[in-house]
């Protein structure tokens, strides 16, 4: 004798989800990204900021020697843009495939647990 019982697909979808979702976790990682590039781009003349003082002592002396005298540029150009020297790079370039890769394949791995759950 053969029992059938009745199940519903996916019924963990009702009582279980994700939060973040992928997309706003996404775009959440986006966001930091670019606060983080603003945040490197807010140091002038790292030498002599007070908060990397520490980090330019242990380095080389050669800012002094390159540019022993230092006239503030007009404040648009106080902060140092690290697009410019990034942008060409392909780990640059490639950032946000692999990012999408890496959050796409850990929800997919987080929804196969759920299912499961």
């Amino acid at each position: 004798m053969q029992l059938y019982r009745q199940t519903l697909p996916n019924v963990h979808n009702f009582w279980i989800k994700m939060e973040p979702d992928k997309q706003d976790f996404k775009n959440q990682i986006q966001q930091d990204f670019q606060k983080g590039l603003d945040k490197i781009a807010c140091f002038t003349r790292w030498s002599k900021h007070g908060d990397l003082k520490m980090y330019a002592d242990a380095l080389e002396e050669w800012d002094d020697i390159v540019g022993d005298k230092w006239d503030e540029p007009d404040e648009k150009a106080l902060a140092l843009n690290p697009l410019t020297w990034i942008s060409d790079q392909k780990f640059f370039i490639t950032k946000e495939s692999r990012v999408n890769e890496v959050i796409d394949n850990s929800y997919s791995k987080a929804c196969t647990f759920l299912a499961r759950f």
